[in-house]
């Protein structure tokens, strides 16, 4: 658990390797799921801290139920790496209505 909640943390040379909120919500997100820290529930918890980070931040999740879902699963089957794809589904709401996941 500790490793997942570090990762958003990092830093090589004194520079962040996960530099903006999405990154860093991302990272935490694909940790979370990845690194099993409970029996039940990883999916579900990665998912509402990368929320409340985000929501913080003034950020959402513009999607409906079935792409966040989607995406979610896609993470724990290793099919996405968050710090590629995961950027194309946040974004800010004054900026535009919805998005998918193309």
């Amino acid at each position: 658990m500790k490793s997942a909640l570090d990762r958003p943390l990092q830093t090589f040379d004194k520079k962040d390797l996960y530099p903006t909120i999405r990154e860093k919500a991302a990272a935490l997100l694909e940790s979370i799921i990845k690194n099993h820290p409970f029996l039940d529930g990883n999916k579900r918890t990665g998912y509402t801290l990368c929320r409340l980070i985000l929501n913080e931040n003034d950020i959402d999740i513009m999607a409906s139920d079935n792409e966040k879902y989607d995406f979610i699963i896609q993470i724990a089957k290793n099919k996405l790496i968050t710090r590629r794809y995961y950027p194309g589904l946040i974004i800010r709401p004054h900026e535009i209505s919805a998005t998918t996941l193309n």
